[in-house]
């Protein structure tokens, strides 16, 4: 997705975004870009397990870039979601649209901070469509994007990830 058209979705979902939603680890439908390791006492990983870690095991996130939908409400085939977390609209590799993500918003009134973004999958063409444009009014620099440099997941952004990432 070009930059303009993601600056337009950043823009059109900032709306929502003022009316004070609680902010979220992962998008506010319950979207997410990453699963669970699990390493055991012999360093030997298992990637994207459910659930817990077995007994003596240690779990880490493993950040993928691979748009997983909440189980919201079904709108023409992307997944909805507008709700006291925020608002979503996500694509997954189920969907028709041509691209594969996530448009988000959540804030905090009482805080006064929140953000908005769009957040590009893996499998999306040209490159710069997986990475993510984001406003935020959190620690950081207020306008951000995600490169191959970070994570690629707009709901846990790094100190890497800022304006700079922005450019084509």
């Amino acid at each position: 997705m070009k930059k303009p058209v993601l600056i337009l979705f950043v823009a059109v979902i900032a709306v929502f975004g003022m009316a004070g939603f609680a902010a979220q680890a992962d998008g506010p439908g319950g979207s997410t870009e990453h699963h669970q390791d699990c390493t055991d006492g012999a360093g030997v990983t298992t990637h994207d397990v459910s659930g817990q870690c077995p007994s003596g095991s240690t779990a880490s996130t493993h950040y993928t870039n691979d748009v997983q939908c909440g189980s919201n409400t079904n709108v023409g085939g992307l997944d909805v979601f507008v709700g006291p977390g925020g608002v979503e609209v996500c694509s997954g590799g189920d969907s028709p649209a041509p691209l594969q993500g996530r448009v988000m918003a959540a804030g905090d009134p009482a805080s006064q901070s929140g953000f908005v973004g769009a957040d590009g999958d893996m499998d999306n063409s040209p490159a710069q469509a997986g990475g993510w444009l984001g406003v935020s009014s959190e620690s950081g620099t207020p306008v951000a994007c995600g490169d191959s440099e970070g994570n690629h997941d707009i709901s846990h952004a790094g100190p890497e990830d800022d304006i700079n990432d922005c450019a084509p």
